[in-house]
């Protein structure tokens, strides 16, 4: 999960955060200028297990806001995953998870 709570290169605000039916696609990453490849929701989602790893202390007020803010995937893309996959496991270190409650 990056700073912003994007995953996979899907960013806040990105419309292929509602794309369930395509598998990959690129995205244009505009605050890193250049381009990715993706895996789409649809595609993640049917995976057995999703994995996130979250380090560090720029992203611990992200961190508090995916798992105890409001559920808003367009905003916090980690979200979807989160709350819909299957069988998800979140990997933390003491830094990213300090304002968990």
């Amino acid at each position: 999960m990056g700073a912003d709570a994007h995953t996979a290169s899907l960013f806040p605000q990105e419309p292929l955060i509602e794309n369930r039916e395509g598998i990959t696609t690129s995205v244009y990453a505009a605050l890193r200028s250049s381009y990715r490849v993706t895996l789409l929701p649809g595609a993640i989602l049917s995976a057995r297990w999703i994995f996130f790893l979250v380090t560090g202390d720029d992203k611990r007020s992200t961190l508090k806001s995916v798992v105890e803010g409001k559920y808003d995937p367009s905003i916090r893309p980690v979200q979807l995953f989160d709350r819909e996959g299957k069988d998800v496991a979140w990997f933390l270190d003491r830094a990213a998870a300090q304002d968990l409650t």
